[in-house]
């Protein structure tokens, strides 16, 4: 239905292409539970103890496709289309100066760089040739890292996580 894809596109932000004929989400739920809202732990933050006391504030999830990313993309002629592959998408981690991965790592207890593999099994029959189009899925985390104080609390920069958790399949009219 074109007017749901639209309202997909526009609810998360993407330009509506009327050659999008369909969108396959693909979230596997043993890479999604990695993370849960933590937020009311210690000071509305996520506490860890090194050298220093560190505490994570303001952390926020959300799911998101790529686009930017192409895994695997197909032409195929009109007819019956499949799809039996195996793709690997590696976790994401950015984080302004003076973030180390290995604090937020502790106060989160997960690993930030891995790499997960999906299996997209998938057939459909069309009558008109098709773009067969693979991105990958993501559980994006966000928050502030801040060392945490006796008197004074410091602000010590900002962190992004993305966690591979599926991948998302679309069909283009060619």
């Amino acid at each position: 239905d074109p007017e749901a894809i639209r309202d997909y596109l526009e609810s998360v932000g993407e330009e509506y292409d009327e050659n999008l004929v369909e969108v396959i989400q693909y979230v596997y739920p043993e890479f999604d539970n990695s993370l849960v809202n933590r937020n009311s732990l210690k000071n509305n933050g996520i506490g860890v103890q090194a050298i220093q006391e560190y505490c994570i504030r303001n952390l926020q999830t959300r799911n998101t496709t790529d686009t930017g990313i192409i895994l695997k993309e197909y032409l195929r002629p009109a007819g019956k289309v499949s799809i039996n592959e195996t793709v690997s998408v590696s976790n994401q981690f950015e984080a302004s100066a003076g973030v180390k991965a290995s604090v937020v790592e502790a106060a989160l207890k997960v690993t930030l760089s891995e790499t997960n593999t999906f299996a997209i099994n998938w057939e459909n029959t069309y009558s008109y040739p098709i773009i067969l189009r693979v991105y990958p899925r993501y559980k994006v985390t966000t928050g502030e890292l801040w060392e945490d104080d006796v008197w004074n609390d410091d602000f010590i920069g900002t962190f992004t996580w993305k966690k591979a958790i599926g991948d998302d399949v679309r069909v283009y009219r060619q």
